[in-house]
Formats: C-alpha cells, sequence, structure tokens
C-alpha cells in the first residue's frame, strides 16, 4: 500500500507566488516515487493569476484541499479609497487585539479551518507523516501542538525563510512582548519537529544556535537545497556563450528587500563603463517595483515576468545576473539553482558572502564589482572570460532532492 502524506503549504499551486513553487515542486517528486500526497492549502486571492507550477501539481497522486482564508483582504490588499482606509485600521485594531505575535502573519487566525481540514484528512486516509513548510510561520506551531495532542506522526517543518530574523512579516519591528511570542512559538516548533529542514545552510546554523542558547532537544536539522526540475529543460535547446560582440546578461524574479546598494553597482557599470568596443545589455523581468533611478538607464531593459516562458529567454543569454542584499549574502535562492541546466555564466552584485565565494570557486563565473573593477567585463574585453564549471549538477536536481528528502522518512 502506498504511504500517504499531509503536506501543508499556504500558497501551494494554483495559488498566485514563488512560495509555493518548492513543495509543489517536491509533492510532484513524492507523487513520481508513488506516495499519495494530500496537501491543505488557503483559497487563492481573487483575481490573482495562477501559479506557472499549477501543471507541476496536476498528478494522481496529489490530491489539494484549499480552504478559506481568515487574513482581511484589507490588510494583504489595501484600497486607496477612504471607506477603504476607515477598514484598514478597523481590521488593524482587531487583529492587534486577537493576535499575541505579528499581525502580518497570514497564518495567525487560520487554525479554525487549519485543523479541522487535519482532522478530516488524517480520519479518512492513513497518513504515516506531515510535512508543513513557513512562512507564513503560526501554522507550524498550530499543527505542531494538534499533532503532539492529536496524532503523534512524524512531523517535518520546513523554514524556507527566517522567523525569528526576518527582514518582513512585520517581524523587525515587534514590540518586546510580541516577539517574546513569536520566540516562544519558534521554540515550540523546534521541540515538537522530528526533522527541520531549510534550503539554507545559514538558517540550519541559526536554529541550531537558537535551539542550544535554550537548551531545547531538538529534531535532526538538515539542509534541503533548492533544485532544479528536469522536466521544466526537456526539448529546450541550450545555446553556449557567443563571441560576438554583445553580451547578453538576464536577471529573472523578485527584488529583495535592501537591493538598493547592489542595484546602483548595476546601475553604474551602465552608466560608466558601456560605451566601448563590446556592448552589454541587462533584461530584467520582474514583477516587483523598480527604483527609479534603474529606469531609463541605457541598455538596461525592464519586462514583466515571462512565467514558463523565461526558460526560452535564459536559453538565449550569456550570463545570469545574481542579486543578494546582504541579508540574503549566503542564500542559494530558487534561482541560482533552477538556472544550473542552462551551464551559462553567474554575475554575482552582493556584498561577500557563501554565494560569491562558491560561484568563484567552482569557476561558475565572477563577482559584478570588486573594488573598481568589474572583473567579468574585464575578462570580456581581454578575451580571457572563462566558464568551465567544475560540479555535478545532477545533485541539485528535483530527483536528487527528492531522495534527499525521503531519507528523513522514518
Amino acid at each position: 500500500m502506498s504511504e500517504h502524506i499531509l503536506l501543508i503549504n499556504f500558497d501551494f499551486p494554483p495559488n498566485q507566488g514563488i512560495g509555493g513553487r518548492r513543495w509543489g515542486k517536491l509533492a510532484k517528486g513524492l507523487a513520481n516515487e508513488g506516495y499519495k500526497v494530500h496537501v491543505i492549502k488557503a483559497d487563492p486571492i481573487p483575481g490573482n493569476k495562477p501559479s506557472i507550477w499549477t501543471d507541476d501539481v496536476k498528478h494522481p497522486n496529489i490530491e489539494v484541499t484549499s480552504i478559506r482564508r481568515t487574513y482581511p483582504s484589507i490588510l494583504s490588499h489595501p484600497g486607496s479609497s477612504i471607506i477603504d482606509k476607515l477598514r484598514y485600521r478597523l481590521e488593524l485594531i482587531r487583529l492587534k487585539r486577537q493576535v499575541k505575535g505579528t499581525i502580518y502573519d497570514l497564518s495567525a487566525t487560520w487554525d479554525k479551518f487549519l485543523i479541522p481540514a487535519c482532522e478530516r484528512i488524517c480520519s479518512d486516509f492513513p497518513i504515516s507523516r506531515i510535512i508543513a513548510t513557513g512562512a507564513p510561520w503560526h501554522l507550524l506551531f498550530s499543527i505542531g501542538e494538534w499533532n503532539a495532542a492529536n496524532r503523534n506522526l512524524q512531523y517535518i517543518v520546513d523554514f524556507r525563510d527566517p522567523w525569528l530574523y526576518a527582514k518582513n512579516y512585520g517581524m523587525a519591528s515587534l514590540d518586546a512582548k510580541r516577539k517574546a511570542y513569536e520566540t516562544l512559538k519558534q521554540a515550540r516548533v523546534l521541540e515538537l519537529a522530528d526533522v527541520i529542514l531549510s534550503p539554507a545552510s545559514g538558517i540550519v546554523q541559526e536554529l541550531i544556535q537558537f535551539a542550544s542558547e535554550r537548551s531545547i532537544q531538538t529534531g535532526r536539522m538538515f539542509t534541503l537545497h533548492h533544485f532544479f526540475d528536469e522536466d521544466d529543460f526537456k526539448n529546450l535547446a541550450l545555446s553556449k556563450h557567443s563571441s560576438s560582440k554583445e553580451f547578453r546578461i538576464v536577471y529573472g524574479g523578485d527584488l529583495y528587500l535592501d537591493l538598493e546598494p547592489e542595484l546602483r553597482k548595476v546601475v553604474a557599470f551602465f552608466l560608466e563603463h558601456n560605451h566601448g568596443e563590446y556592448k552589454v545589455h541587462l533584461d530584467i523581468y520582474t514583477d516587483a517595483s523598480v527604483p527609479v533611478f534603474m529606469r531609463d538607464v541605457p541598455s538596461i531593459s525592464i519586462h514583466p515576468t515571462a512565467g514558463k516562458s523565461f526558460y526560452t529567454i535564459a536559453s538565449q543569454a550569456d550570463a545570469f545576473l545574481i542579486l543578494l542584499p546582504e541579508h540574503k549574502k549566503n542564500e542559494f535562492t530558487t534561482k541560482f539553482y533552477d538556472n544550473l541546466p542552462f551551464q551559462k555564466p553567474y554575475l554575482v552584485a552582493t556584498h561577500g558572502g557563501e554565494v560569491a565565494q562558491f560561484v568563484e570557486q567552482n569557476e561558475m563565473g565572477y563577482v559584478w564589482k570588486s573594488q573598481d573593477v568589474y572583473p567579468w567585463y574585464e575578462h570580456i574585453k581581454n578575451n580571457t572570460f572563462n566558464f568551465s564549471p567544475h560540479n555535478d549538477i545532477g545533485a541539485y536536481s528535483l530527483t536528487a532532492a527528492t531522495k534527499q528528502l525521503i531519507t528523513l522518512f522514518r
């Protein structure tokens, strides 16, 4: 008999948002291995475009249950009218009274629909383990407490992002009382979980230190990196670096908080150094708000997110730009792994960190700027641009990640 798994992912596809990509893909990987994956997600935001990963989760072994959101839509998607602003203030006051921790956690009041859905699925199917991923964070706590009191199934939690030290979700501005409650919840999750995962080794190290400082007995902690999905590259023609006088760089994805210093370094190149024999062009594909200083810069083009068409666009590029602010300089993002099969150089715009070091040590590309020099551009001009990566990308595939995950099942 196939094993049944319960997966809680707030924005699992077809919900829009990058939060569903990781576990949409892993659910497919588990389903391909014969596991029955029962997913609980939140209802989609009305009017939002469906996730580009929707087709990945259309599998006979994946069954999705969508439940009502409880977070006030006026807070997550505020309007501009006088009535909207009044409703916003009233909901803010109500939520502050109702929620002990951050009021910007979308799952903070979701328990009343989430827990009954978990009960129903665990009663109807022989669930062998529960996997929950955050952000949002409160659901990790509520599922852990419910499981410990009612089911005692193997509990696997996945920290896609930092929790207590996050720059978003209102964490950076919490008062002492609310921060203490979030700290209590994270500590309790670490106590209740049998396995704690994260795609970032830095997050794992922070959690280990957090637990050690509080003498918390935790489950096994494991770095389960992001990955590329082999299916996304089927029938896709991959071109090699061109030796022409034009060099095309592509960036696709979100623009993180606190990214201005890195973006200004990128803009500086095009304002100061792109007038010689070699012409460099940068195409940015994002739905994020682009700073004014990046607009109308010669040879920088801004486009909307391209969905899965980005794979075709990326296949024709000469290099990929990686943009990482100070607080993410050690995080290997989804795009880092997703672009590996293209076998094209990475240009890393960040301030030091593990990602830049990894790229240079493995000859996968260059840092964007070192002191007053743009190393990659100097190599292009001198015809010494070297791209000879010596790492096995197969280790970063969805198939490999799925097998790693399965080894953690008890």
